[in-house]
């Protein structure tokens, strides 16, 4: 076993846009090389790959223009839907997974009657998808069809820019700031449920998962539209329930603080804590609206997302449209290994090439923790 420091921290975590020093730029590649590639080394994929699992999600451009009407009710895959698919199938070497609920392919946009928030235009707090799974998505691709017109009368709305948080990286500043609410997140289970005709999903977990071994971060569980109650021990006495609950609340009202840059005020927390967690949401939260093109990519066992609020221009025929699906964790790091065993045995002791895109992909191939309940293991 290669022993390194596999913690997510938030020094490799993906910043504010608007602070020069929080975190880290999100990586950007090219549709076309990535697709198109036919270096057989695939130094691209294997950057690209790498990048995630450092910085938990990049940001492709360029993807082609989608033509409408969309077919979504078909069957077979539309080609617009395709674009998104094909990447994804492209760097986890495998199928599209968690397809049951929404498809393989989904469609994010605002709907009369919608049965999940996603599918309106109010603002989504930052959160994982389908944390109600055993295992949840492990790589979320959304290509940006199209995105809403700025509504000049209502200074409150925006876009739906997009936002992201390292909520893994998040966790270790907790620990730091607040040893005794980082492990109430450790020890109490919290429920995620789904529950509508046709779903039927109830998941307990904590928070905050650490390896047994070395007591890094290996999963987060947040998302806050499908919690359900807290069940505690029914063997647990009445005060140490009250007890157990109060600490809960307070951690779970820090934890929010620290992963949304727009959680309300007036928590029961200590002002000083509430004051470090909400700086740290405000300087560690990427916010950006996706352009015509784009598709982001991002480790949806790692990192939360969420959107601002949009408006529905009923003059306007352009509204806000992404196209998204999912990959499976264990195949997506399965092809990353792969590709990592690989360009070790093209590169020989003597070969010391120094093209930036292989210095970069050897240090990313160090790994970070993923997130996905296991602590990284690389084997020599």
């Amino acid at each position: 076993e290669n022993s390194h420091n596999c913690r997510v921290t938030k020094d490799v975590a993906v910043g504010a846009l608007h602070e020069d020093n929080a975190g880290v730029s999100i990586p950007k590649f090219d549709y076309d090389e990535i697709m198109n590639s036919d270096d057989e080394s695939n130094s691209v994929l294997l950057n690209v790959l790498g990048s995630i699992m450092e910085h938990g999600a990049v940001l492709i451009q360029n993807a082609p223009a989608v033509s409408y009407p969309i077919d979504e009710e078909s069957p077979n895959e539309d080609p617009n839907e395709a674009i998104v698919a094909n990447v994804a199938r492209r760097i986890c070497n495998s199928r599209l997974s968690h397809g049951s609920l929404y498809g393989d392919v989904f469609h994010v946009k605002s709907m009369n009657s919608a049965h999940n928030i996603a599918y309106t235009s109010e603002a989504l707090q930052p959160h994982q998808d389908l944390t109600y799974y055993e295992s949840k998505p492990f790589l979320q691709l959304l290509h940006c069809v199209q995105n809403a017109p700025l509504n000049e009368d209502d200074d409150n709305t925006g876009r739906g820019e997009s936002v992201l948080i390292d909520a893994m990286a998040a966790a270790e500043e907790l620990r730091r700031l607040a040893p005794g609410v980082f492990e109430t997140l450790c020890s109490v289970e919290a429920t995620f449920c789904k529950q509508r005709e046709g779903a039927d999903m109830v998941s307990a977990k904590p928070h905050i998962v650490v390896s047994p071994y070395d007591k890094s971060i290996i999963e987060i569980n947040w998302s806050p539209p499908f919690e359900g109650p807290l069940f505690l021990p029914p063997t647990m006495d009445i005060k140490e329930q009250e007890r157990l609950m109060d600490d809960y609340v307070v951690a779970y009202q820090a934890m929010k603080c620290l992963l949304d840059s727009h959680a309300p005020a007036g928590t029961i927390l200590p002002p000083t804590l509430e004051r470090e967690l909400k700086d740290y949401a405000q300087r560690y939260t990427w916010e950006y609206a996706l352009k015509e093109g784009e598709i982001v990519v991002f480790n949806n066992q790692r990192m939360l997302h969420g959107r601002r609020s949009f408006s529905v221009l009923n003059e306007s025929k352009k509204q806000r449209h992404l196209i998204g699906c999912y990959t499976d964790a264990m195949d997506t790091l399965n092809h990353h290994r792969i590709l990592v065993r690989q360009q070790k045995e093209n590169r020989t002791i003597a070969s010391k090439r120094t093209l930036d895109g292989e210095v970069r992909s050897r240090r990313n191939s160090e790994g970070r923790n993923p997130g996905n309940g296991t602590r990284v293991i690389l084997l020599r």
